[in-house]
């Protein structure tokens, strides 16, 4: 009865368009009054679900990748991506995918990602008569990337949440983000060749060679970052703070961050770490009401001693999927990851392996319509309606399901990386 009117409040909630922070909150109080619950646990609750010290490292990688945009470091990373791919059918389209890989190994944030790389060259492909929506479509997937190749916000709220180690599962997002990246380049390649998109001009090799050196500092970057954490010199929070004061020095010795600059990116990091506090704080009562009521041991109860892996594994990538069209990750992490780790543990899945399949399926539930935020930035950047953008995100919404199933099954594709680095 209690499960059942706390599920139905939230999603009555979500159905009108409430903010998804009050939903869950609201759903959660209302169970905890009608069941004559200590309210006092509401306040502890919430408060001691943020006072934690690896969720700092979310508003520095945030003001980070902040301030990479705003100091020039996305555009040096266009330059040096548009050397290397930029002669390749649909050129422009290759850039925003290794552009996108190469940023979103730095700020961590599938919206900042799209954000920064798309504000660069959706209006060079709209020049260039580019598919506008297949454009928005290229980029809101090319800019989720950033979920998976590290540093990662959604690796750091697993990890905070299910005690996974988040080094290690940043170490392995490498190489899903590598296949996740190839299969964009693949599409692009083909659409490029079926409507006679053109390569960009060829740059000279000393003029890569040129671009590369510029980029080396901005690309040494995720070299601190991930040396930083596999040889323990600092932790995820830590990275953040290198990460940002680094990125600060840089944009100051390209002279294109000034001392006024930084109040206002200040200002936004706090709004945006406010906005996923908030909903930790919420989503973490909504988890806790749930234990209280015994939904977890129900669920794992649930599952039968012979349930083969490979069935439990993908029903579990159907689920996350379809519930994250609905949600964005934070919430959905902080309430289904304390359900779904019972289940992991007694099928002997590795939690880091597990943490980044869970991050790949987040990543195809951001472009799936209809709560996928890099759709809506994609299609607000290129001026396009976002009901034309749904269309062209199919194809990459597949192969991005593909990689997903490979590796879920591969374990050894995720973890590799991870056990030669950091055993």
């Amino acid at each position: 009865m209690e499960t059942a009117l706390l599920l139905g409040l939230m999603i009555l909630f979500i159905l009108v368009n409430m903010p998804i922070a009050f939903a869950i909150g609201i759903s959660a109080l209302v169970v905890i009054m009608i069941t004559g619950l200590p309210l006092m646990g509401v306040v502890q609750q919430m408060v001691l679900s943020v006072d934690v010290f690896a969720l700092l490292a979310i508003p520095f990688f945030v003001l980070a990748g902040s301030i990479m945009e705003r100091g020039g470091i996305s555009r040096r990373l266009v330059d040096l991506a548009t050397g290397v791919v930029g002669t390749i059918p649909g050129g422009l389209g290759h850039v925003s995918i290794l552009a996108s890989m190469l940023f979103g190994g730095m700020s961590g944030s599938a919206t900042a990602d799209t954000a920064a790389i798309g504000s660069v060259l959706i209006p060079a492909m709209r020049k260039a008569n580019y598919h506008i929506p297949f454009v928005a479509a290229l980029q809101a997937s090319a800019g989720t990337l950033g979920m998976i190749i590290p540093p990662s916000t959604v690796m750091i709220i697993l990890g905070v949440t299910g005690n996974i180690s988040i080094g290690r599962m940043f170490l392995g997002g490498f190489v899903p983000g590598g296949l996740l990246g190839l299969s964009y380049m693949g599409l692009m390649y083909y659409h490029a060749k079926k409507h006679g998109y053109p390569s960009l001009p060829r740059t000279p090799l000393k003029e890569c060679f040129r671009r590369f050196l510029v980029a080396i500092p901005s690309l040494c970057t995720i070299v601190i970052i991930l040396l930083g954490l596999a040889f323990g010199v600092f932790s995820a929070t830590e990275a953040g703070v290198a990460a940002t004061v680094y990125a600060m020095v840089l944009s100051f010795i390209y002279k294109e961050l000034k001392l006024s600059d930084l109040l206002p990116l200040l200002i936004e990091t706090g709004r945006t770490s406010g906005m996923v506090m908030l909903v930790v704080a919420t989503a973490s009562l909504f988890g806790w009401v749930m234990t209280i009521l015994r939904l977890p041991e129900a669920l794992t109860n649930l599952l039968p001693a012979s349930s083969s892996p490979v069935y439990v594994f993908f029903m579990i990538n159907i689920l996350l999927v379809l519930v994250g069209t609905f949600l964005d990750p934070t919430p959905l992490i902080i309430i289904l990851l304390p359900l779904l780790m019972p289940i992991i543990h007694k099928l002997g899945i590795d939690p880091v392996h597990f943490g980044v399949v869970f991050s790949v399926n987040m990543l195809i539930a951001q472009i799936s319509p209809p709560a996928g935020v890099p759709l809506f930035v994609a299609a607000g950047i290129a001026d396009c309606p976002v009901a034309k953008v749904f269309l062209p995100t199919v194809p990459f919404i597949i192969v991005s399901f593909a990689v997903l199933m490979l590796i879920t099954y591969v374990p050894w594709l995720v973890l590799i990386i991870p056990n030669l680095v950091m055993k």
